[in-house]
């Protein structure tokens, strides 16, 4: 049977290592083909099929670094380099205090790279990195993290939040991510340069067809990226900052990411979501309101006193909501918030 979720940090690590290993082996497939298009190309005497090669290559490149740059650039657009900052404060806290944030991260969280850290004025909730290959451009090995954060977070649910994505930095991350999906592009586009080989028009289509569907079956056999291989990575990277900030941060800046965001997600909804929930409604969850366990200091956070019994309620329910939010929903990338507070109250660091 299918596994469908994730109980436990062991089971964590064997889809995170199972999906690397299908993530490398991708990789390496795709460069020997290249090297088998790159042979071809300089050894066949066929002409057309010497052009087809150089054509599918270029519009392999460009697609690549077309995608690439809209990526980067939706970072960069809106961004300004930490040590650029103009100003005396961001968000709450004065601009030394939020220098120093990053550098005790960085120092607990030694590696070859430091990332470079840049302020994104989004208005949305959020914090992200990159850490590819292509170490001569910095805006490719950084970490981002929104004004917002400094506005809403305490000091400690930052940190929580930096020692996330630094797990992201140094460990947990795909080479799809290295590569900025290099090899994704090339195994997609190459394939078609060989209709320059078959006879005939009709031939010509049904290799086509063929290659259409052997690319997809290939990519679905070794490299499509589940739910599952995505969630492996969201719930090891908390688990790896409640080594450093405890699990009460984590819990709290997870809820405060949740809560903060829901308007902006409700309000860039697109209708094909809207009908989506409506056609294909997901099972009915027992809310379990986290709001509820904030009794005994008042404050829009879960207390250490207020934990036991919010852990115990989430293991006695089945399908628990913790919010009545998107982001308390399992996605293409996150685990639902109720998976991830259920998780750190299971297994993580005190």
């Amino acid at each position: 049977m299918k596994q469908n979720t994730i109980i436990s940090p062991s089971e964590a690590e064997a889809v995170f290592k199972q999906a690397n290993r299908r993530s490398i082996i991708f990789f390496v497939i795709t460069l020997c083909f290249l090297a088998y298009c790159a042979y071809e190309y300089f050894t066949t005497t066929n002409g057309a099929f010497r052009t087809c090669l150089n054509v599918f290559f270029w519009i392999s490149l460009g697609c690549w670094i077309l995608i690439s740059m809209v990526v980067l650039w939706s970072s960069e657009n809106d961004s300004e380099e930490l040590e650029k900052v103009d100003a005396e404060r961001i968000g709450k806290f004065p601009i030394q205090q939020v220098k120093d944030m990053f550098a005790e991260v960085f120092s607990n969280t030694p590696g070859f790279e430091k990332p470079k850290v840049y302020i994104s004025y989004m208005q949305v909730l959020n914090s992200w990195v990159f850490n590819t290959l292509f170490n001569q451009y910095q805006h490719t090995n950084a970490v981002y993290m929104t004004e917002m954060c400094f506005e809403k977070l305490s000091e400690n649910e930052i940190k929580a939040i930096l020692y996330h994505e630094m797990a992201h930095f140094r460990k947990y991350i795909y080479m799809e991510n290295r590569t900025l999906n290099f090899s994704m592009f090339f195994f997609f586009f190459m394939p078609f340069a060989f209709t320059a080989l078959v006879p005939f028009i009709i031939l010509k289509i049904v290799y086509v067809i063929f290659a259409f569907v052997a690319v997809l079956y290939l990519w679905n056999k070794i490299r499509a990226v589940n739910d599952l291989d995505s969630h492996a990575m969201e719930f090891l990277c908390d688990l790896e900052a409640t080594k450093h900030v405890g699990k009460l941060n984590m819990i709290n800046a997870l809820i405060a990411i949740t809560r903060e965001n829901e308007p902006i997600v409700q309000k860039s909804k697109s209708m094909k979501d809207k009908v989506k929930q409506v056609v294909k409604p997901q099972k009915p969850r027992i809310p379990v309101d986290w709001a509820h366990f904030d009794t005994h200091v008042v404050n829009g956070k879960i207390e250490s006193e207020e934990l036991e019994a919010l852990h115990r309620t989430l293991e006695s329910v089945e399908n628990p909501e913790l919010m009545n939010a998107e982001l308390d929903k399992d996605g293409a990338s996150h685990p639902s918030l109720s998976k991830r507070v259920l998780f750190l109250c299971r297994y993580g660091h005190s």
